[in-house]
């Protein structure tokens, strides 16, 4: 599939770029398929099929995509780590590859020895002792930057590579999902790096599922599902394509972008009302656009969480909202028992599991809720979702507050404990985008603003 956009001054051209790889069920068939060449004995698997499109010097451009797209074939190949089966690459300029970790090193040798390597073959025209000086500060390995590489963790692997690949002066960098694996420091002291090469005008091509990492670096977008290019356009456009499709609202046959339409699913104020009108006895959650079917569920035989439903600016039942729009979950209980007094809770978390924010109906001085056996209770939070792009979880839950210390769960009210009678765990996920006029870093806007003082002279 190729991409509509033309790029003036381009570094990187691809013409119906296709790789096919040869799978085979056991490796024995293999050895049979090469004796019997009338009997095929493998599959052929297209990871391409047929890109076409061109990155222009300076621009900085992400690929996203799920798992098995393509993305790291791609990447290999612009890298010159791989043969295409067939179609044509054309690349002006040195390239720097931070892909798979250690790719090109040699886990006997040490990592200053590596760098030495890495740099002769890039024929690294500066003092050479000043680079692999700059590569060891930069990795900040310490002693081990003199130890075979094979005694490495993961995390010094990526300090080694990267440290490396930026010190050769590529004209074009190329990083895959690997930055992922060092600590957080280190990140952070490598995407102030990709800053400096923003600034110095070189280009840019990283794989990642970090959506906050592509609004913040990128400018162009590449989804790729399947081997084909489904959406080549702005962070912002391309987000929602990749959200899409990771809820499956995109068809999987790689249409390309100009048969489809970005849909916001709006819904109707008849879906809340058949949601409200509805009182189940078995869960339906999984019916919901919404539904995380990774979910896990703590239960009870007292009550249960049967259904919920969110509503926002975007429609019912959608996956996607904008930063600053204010989200309403609606949830069912179904009572199995009398109970009397229960709170009602919501936790919102990252998609790496970090707690951003939780709340529940005793903090907020509302009455607790009581339930006949068979009854069935709908509660909501309002929830303006003022956060960072990126895709959020969410759990719910009902307690029963204790007067028990031993019984405190996480969470106090008044000096009393939780007792958790039925939780559903990252239930379901929502999908947040930045506008494009609004930028900020970390997980909240703070709504902070800034205005110059100017001093009085006396």
């Amino acid at each position: 599939m190729s991409s509509n956009i033309l790029v003036p001054n381009s570094v990187i051209r691809t013409t119906n770029l296709k790789k096919k790889y040869r799978l085979y069920a056991a490796n024995r068939h293999r050895l049979y398929e090469s004796l019997t060449p009338f009997r095929r004995w493998g599959q052929d698997f297209w990871a391409l099929k047929g890109l076409s499109f061109e990155v222009g010097a300076g621009e900085v451009i992400g690929i996203v995509g799920r798992n098995g797209s393509g993305k790291s074939t791609l990447l290999q190949i612009l890298a010159g780590v791989l043969t295409p089966t067939s179609g044509t690459l054309e690349v002006k300029g040195r390239i720097a590859a931070l892909l798979e970790l250690g790719a090109g090193f040699n886990p006997e040798l040490t990592g200053r020895e590596n760098a030495k390597f890495v740099c002769t073959l890039q024929n690294v025209n500066e003092d050479f002792d000043e680079v692999i000086q700059k590569i060891q500060a930069f990795a900040d390995l310490g002693q081990f930057f003199d130890q075979p590489v094979k005694t490495y963790s993961s995390g010094m692997f990526v300090r080694l590579a990267f440290a490396t690949s930026i010190h050769v002066d590529p004209d074009i960098f190329l990083v895959d999902e690997a930055l992922s694996v060092g600590d957080v420091s280190f990140q952070e002291k490598c995407y102030r790096k990709i800053n400096d090469f923003k600034e110095q005008g070189k280009t840019i091509v990283f794989v990642t599922h970090d959506m906050e990492s592509v609004m913040r670096h990128c400018r162009r977008v590449i989804v790729l599902n399947r081997g084909e290019i489904i959406c080549d356009s702005a962070p912002r456009d391309a987000i929602k394509v990749y959200y899409d499709l990771i809820e499956e609202r995109v068809s999987n046959t790689g249409a390309p972008v100009s048969e489809y339409t970005v849909s916001e699913e709006a819904g109707t104020q008849g879906s809340l009302e058949a949601f409200l009108s509805t009182e189940p006895t078995v869960d339906q959650s999984s019916h919901r656009k919404t539904f995380n079917p990774q979910s896990a569920l703590q239960g009870s035989e007292e009550l249960e969480i049967v259904d919920f439903l969110t509503s926002s600016e975007s429609g019912i039942d959608s996956a996607n909202l904008d930063s600053g729009s204010t989200l309403k979950i609606y949830f069912k209980i179904l009572f199995k028992k009398d109970v009397e007094d229960v709170n009602v809770g919501m936790a919102l978390k990252s998609h790496d599991g970090i707690l951003i924010y939780s709340l529940n109906s005793a903090w907020t001085n509302q009455p607790l809720i009581s339930g006949k056996k068979g009854e069935v209770k709908v509660v909501c939070f309002f929830l303006p979702m003022s956060v960072n792009s990126g895709t959020y979880f969410f759990d719910l839950g009902v307690d029963r507050i204790s007067d028990q210390p031993q019984d405190i769960r996480t969470f106090e009210h008044n000096g009393n404990g939780f007792i958790c009678l039925t939780r559903r765990i990252s239930l379901f996920s929502i999908n947040v985008s930045l506008g494009s006029k609004e930028r900020f870093h970390g997980f909240f806007d703070l709504r902070a603003s800034y205005r110059p003082v100017t001093l009085d002279a006396e």
